[in-house]
């Protein structure tokens, strides 16, 4: 109920959201000049928490990488908690677990090699911004309400789904909305979600259970 709730306010933010038309985008000379200064790790720091404020900052780039952090927040708990709920919740045997990661697994081939790519070419990215957060939000809620294994499993496959379309489009919409000279430091900080949440999500999910 949690992740339902946090995704809703990612539906709220995707529908604010505009709907990015390509930019044209030069080179730019990296290349240091014979003056510049080498940085001290104190002042690269600083430098990056500036670039980071910089870009949160930035008109519905800010909005976009907190709906990919709420949005992977949820998905972060529920599989690092899913072997967890699947005995405590549901009493399944170790086998029955064993059977839900597989069927997992297949799902992820599936949405991965058959589904993402045309869907995204169907429709566009704000489009499948708004219908994958929402249906999360409609998923997660449903879940809440389970009392069979079997009926969990089958709502992980359009969970699956839905996650994955919000992880490949928000790097799409944020790569057209950021302006070139911050496009390295928003995709960076996209990135480092994913490690981020791998380390806290287990912490916050083990808490919740306990």
């Amino acid at each position: 109920f949690v992740a339902a709730a946090g995704s809703v306010v990612c539906l709220l933010t995707v529908l604010a959201a505009p709907n990015p038309a390509p930019t044209a985008r030069g080179l730019v000379d990296d290349a240091p000049s014979a003056s510049t200064k080498v940085p001290t790790a104190l002042s690269a720091f600083v430098e990056v928490l500036g670039d980071i404020y910089h870009v949160s900052r930035l008109s519905h780039v800010g909005s976009m990488l907190l709906t990919k952090l709420l949005t992977d927040f949820g998905v972060s708990i529920l599989l690092a908690l899913l072997p967890v709920i699947l005995t405590k919740a549901y009493g399944a045997s170790t086998a029955t677990a064993g059977l839900v990661f597989s069927f997992l697994g297949i799902v992820g081939g599936v949405v991965n090699g058959l589904l993402i790519r045309p869907i995204t070419r169907r429709f566009k990215a704000t489009t499948i911004m708004q219908t994958s957060v929402a249906g999360l939000s409609l998923l997660y809620f449903t879940m809440g309400y389970t009392t069979r294994v079997w009926h969990f499993a089958l709502l992980l496959a359009p969970m699956y789904l839905c996650g994955a379309l919000v992880a490949t489009m928000s790097t799409t919409v944020l790569t057209l909305l950021a302006p070139p000279e911050s496009l390295g430091t928003v995709l960076a900080l996209e990135m480092a979600f994913q490690p981020l949440l791998g380390i806290v999500s287990p912490i916050i999910g083990g808490s919740v259970l306990d």
